[in-house]
């Protein structure tokens, strides 16, 4: 496992070039994913030491990726913080009973963004 690599899966392009670029500057290794079932297959393949994940995504949604992720032994101790455009208790509730870590409401300020990462990889 890289320490500093961070899965990044988000379906709008401007804001997964953001957070690669935001995370590239800050030290770490964004592995960019576009799609819920690429984000699995990337999380599988790469390992990373963090997950930032949307919650509404093609293919398979963010709360679904979570699930199986902490379902699959060699994924299930990476911390995922989810990303959601909705400010739903629902969503973040179900999130949080699916493994997820904590969550960041979109759209949030770099430094916010950082500090949830640096809350996880130290």
């Amino acid at each position: 496992m890289n320490l500093r690599k961070i899965l990044v899966a988000d379906d709008e392009p401007a804001i997964l070039e953001m957070l690669c670029v935001l995370l590239t500057s800050s030290g770490y290794k964004p592995v960019p994913a576009s799609d819920g079932g690429e984000a699995l297959k990337l999380a599988l393949k790469e390992l990373p030491s963090l997950i930032l994940l949307d919650i509404n995504m093609p293919v398979m949604d963010g709360l679904d990726v979570c699930r199986k992720l902490k379902e699959t032994p060699a994924t299930a101790s990476i911390p995922v913080i989810m990303l959601t455009a909705l400010d739903s208790a629902d969503e973040v509730d179900k999130a949080l009973s699916y493994g997820a870590f904590s969550y960041i409401t979109k759209p949030a300020a770099p430094d916010e963004i950082l500090k949830a990462v640096s809350s996880v990889i130290i």
